[in-house]
């Protein structure tokens, strides 16, 4: 059976009501108990409104993140000199930084209670997120236009950033509230019904649908506060007008989609405030408490405020039940004992908020330039530059040639790296022998990395001249790989006995001798360490003055 559904249209003359009378699916089928969980539960078709507002939340949270990001910098440090990169503008120190920070957003969570209440109450959630994104723009384009130079050095920069955040507190409150609920009337289905896509039959499931909403809705969240990355960067390498110039640009998309897609939403009028509700019944608990004194049968507080016949004798039961009925009571203090939970939330957010605040202003004091090694009473920085190699030591600054010992190492390093790049043998035993056959003394010894450490950069030298490996195991073997090192054959077979079976034999001439001089021959396979591309290794060996030689 069809319920009327009373909704608001815009028109030209304002916002009108009206009755809307559901039209009847008679081909919709509900799913019984065994198809509920049998078959698969799949998403309505998402409206068009629930894209808009996705759309309009991604430009509302790009535009705060990004300016929320900058307060730090910008209320903490000065206006840089020529050889300064840290940003700033105000001057005002750390601490004044990090509480008009932590009030601004404070400030932004505490106002949604407002838009909260004007949505429900008096102007419904479309007319409030409007007029909330008026009021949103009107503090943007405050704190854009007092960062630029000229208000900066006028002082009006900081009076204008207080004012601006209180503003856009308002701003970002009626937005926040109100823009999750209104998506979430644009779908109006509630039961499951069955449809059947490409011959299956699936069961389009309201609340599957409502999670696909949400999932993008979040991920629009997500990706809004990337902002954070050029505004940040802007900040640095520009100005901070130019940084807040970028979320005011954004945020004009959210009023566009707003204004264009006002005809696509679907508009619940206000049917009142919870939490008006909920303040008179706290309101009415209190003053019967006062008037009753304790109840045995009153055992919770808000049990005051329910119509209960000994409240006749003081007149408060008609207007208690005028407010509330006792339903709702009991609802609002389930509601009140779930929030315990909430109690270790303001630990939580201390902690979290200081991402926005002290982190960034202990980022802006840390050392990002090279590293220095400290050794033999100096200081060593690296230096990747092919001239000027100095080096900076001892108490005082001072500029001189690179240490003896630092050009022994460097030689060293280098001839390990060419003979990575020419050689075949083991990386491990080039850095042994190199360090082995080098004239160096203990200091420079100490300089030189471990083979270990040396390892990652060897093996990046030796990959640039090594072939690329194969992606199947009908490749050509390159000449170098065919001899040894001496120059004689190494690859003995090389045979394909069907397509994509290949046989590789390898031995050297000294090696065949000494396998067929050997009186015991031993033979073993494995297939864990295999090449990719081939099944299995096999390996003989022989043994030769009671040696095993492979």
């Amino acid at each position: 059976m069809s319920i009327p559904v009373e909704i608001e249209s815009n028109t030209a003359d304002g916002v009108e009501s009206k009755i809307i009378e559901p039209i009847e699916e008679f081909n919709e089928i509900e799913p019984t108990a065994g198809e509920l969980s049998t078959l698969e539960h799949i998403s309505d078709r998402i409206p068009l409104g629930v894209w808009l507002i996705v759309i309009c939340e991604l430009c509302e949270r790009f535009a705060f993140y990004g300016i929320s990001g900058l307060f730090q910098n910008y209320i903490q440090f000065p206006l840089p000199t020529a050889n300064d990169t840290q940003p700033g503008a105000l001057d005002r120190g750390q601490q004044t930084a990090t509480a008009l920070t932590m009030f601004f957003r404070f400030f932004a969570y505490i106002t949604p209670i407002v838009g909260a209440i004007l949505a429900d109450q008096f102007w419904g959630k479309y007319k409030t997120i409007v007029v909330s994104c008026a009021v949103y723009m009107v503090g943007l384009v405050i704190l854009l236009l007092t960062s630029i130079p000229p208000a900066i050095d006028k002082g009006v920069a900081f009076p204008g950033l207080i004012i601006a955040m209180i503003i856009l507190g308002f701003g970002t409150g009626g937005v926040k509230s109100n823009v999750s609920p209104l998506m979430a009337e644009q779908y109006s289905r509630t039961k499951p019904v069955i449809t059947v896509i490409k011959g299956q039959r699936k069961i389009i499931d309201p609340g599957v649908t409502m999670q696909s909403m949400f999932n993008w809705f979040y991920w629009a969240i997500n990706i809004g506060s990337l902002s954070l990355i050029a505004t940040t960067n802007i900040e640095k390498y520009h100005s901070f007008w130019l940084a807040y110039l970028l979320p005011t640009v954004a945020f004009i998309a959210t009023i566009v989609v707003l204004v264009i897609g006002r005809n696509q939403y679907v508009q619940i009028p206000p049917s009142g405030s919870l939490i008006i509700r909920a303040a008179r019944v706290t309101m009415t608990a209190i003053r019967m408490r006062r008037k009753l004194g304790y109840q045995p049968d009153r055992p919770d507080f808000l049990d005051y405020a329910k119509s209960m016949p000994s409240a006749s004798e003081f007149n408060e039961k008609e207007r208690v039940s005028e407010l509330n009925n006792n339903q709702f009571i009991d609802d609002l203090k389930k509601a009140v004992r779930a929030c315990r939970v909430f109690a270790f939330y303001p630990f939580y957010w201390i902690c979290y908020n200081q991402f926005g605040t002290n982190l960034v202003s202990q980022a802006a004091q840390m050392n990002v330039g090279q590293l220095l090694l400290s050794l033999n009473g100096y200081l060593y920085k690296c230096n990747k530059g092919k001239e000027n190699k100095k080096y900076c030591g001892g108490i005082e600054a001072h500029d001189h040639e690179p240490n003896p010992d630092m050009i022994a190492a460097r030689i060293v390093r280098n001839k390990i790296k060419e003979r990575a790049v020419q050689e075949n043998l083991p990386l491990s035993m080039i850095y042994e022998q190199e360090v082995s056959n080098s004239s160096t003394n203990s200091t420079t010894t100490a300089i030189l990395p471990t083979c270990q450490e040396f390892g990652p950069t060897l093996g990046k030298v030796r990959a640039k001249v090594m072939p690329v490996l194969p992606q199947d195991c009908l490749f050509d073997i390159p000449d170098q790989f065919k001899t040894t090192l001496d120059g004689n054959r190494f690859l003995l077979m090389d045979d394909s006995i069907i397509r994509r079976e290949r046989i590789l034999v390898f031995s050297s001439d000294y090696q065949l001798d000494m396998l067929f001089s050997s009186p015991i021959v031993y033979m073993d396979g494995t297939f864990s360490k295999s090449p990719k591309h081939f099944k299995q290794i096999y390996i003989l060996h022989a043994i030769l003055y009671d040696i095993c030689k492979q």
